[in-house]
């Protein structure tokens, strides 16, 4: 979704630039290739910073599907609130409320724990230290 392709460009960007400096020059001088730089140096760097872009931009794009259902959708669950909200049914309006809020907690949650997950793997079942 285009809602959440800007927190995903910002967090990759800083992601990247998070490489240590001293590290990136132990690789160079181990003559490392740009594909173990990357896999073994740059994405371990980012990790934090892409999983924490994916937290933002998982309900982002929940609420930019949500809009636009409201501009210019003939179905959907936006459409769904809309014909609710202009014919007073406010059960149907909460319902569509509290599934869309359940969607995007579903999505941040499924970030989580994959980030739960990687980061675990990441430091070999050793987390926090």
């Amino acid at each position: 979704m285009l809602a959440a392709q800007f927190p995903l460009l910002v967090g990759s960007i800083q992601g990247f630039k998070a490489v240590d400096r001293h590290m990136a020059e132990l690789f160079h001088v181990l003559s490392a290739s740009p594909g173990q730089r990357l896999v073994k140096l740059a994405l371990p760097s980012a990790l934090p910073y892409l999983f924490a872009a994916c937290k933002i931009a998982a309900p982002l794009a929940v609420l930019g599907a949500l809009f636009g259902d409201w501009a210019g959708g003939d179905r959907g669950i936006g459409m769904m609130m809309v014909y609710a909200m202009f014919s007073f049914d406010a059960p149907v309006v909460w319902m569509t409320i509290l599934f869309v809020c359940g969607m995007a907690l579903a999505g941040y949650t499924v970030v989580a724990v994959l980030e739960a997950l990687v980061v675990r793997w990441d430091t070999g079942g050793k987390v926090g230290g």
